[in-house]
């Protein structure tokens, strides 16, 4: 399982992954081309060692907390 968080529109960044699970987190209301759990990143809906990987586009330069993200993505 694979979770992109964060920049879910317009953007192909995983269409060439071979990881067959996406999953896209947003933490904002925008329309997304992808379907989209809505969710703040430091607080993620999502069961412990539930995904494999976790892909950061820009967003730890933006979030409030960082190492807050880090931690909860750990």
């Amino acid at each position: 399982h694979l979770l992109q968080i964060g920049f879910c529109e317009n953007h192909k960044w995983l269409e060439q992954s071979p990881i067959a699970h996406k999953i896209y987190l947003n933490w904002t209301m925008h329309q997304h081309h992808h379907p989209c759990i809505l969710a703040l990143p430091e607080e993620l809906p999502l069961r412990e060692e539930s995904i494999d990987v976790v892909f950061l586009p820009h967003v730890l330069e933006i979030s409030p907390d960082p190492r807050g993200l880090i931690k909860e993505i750990k």
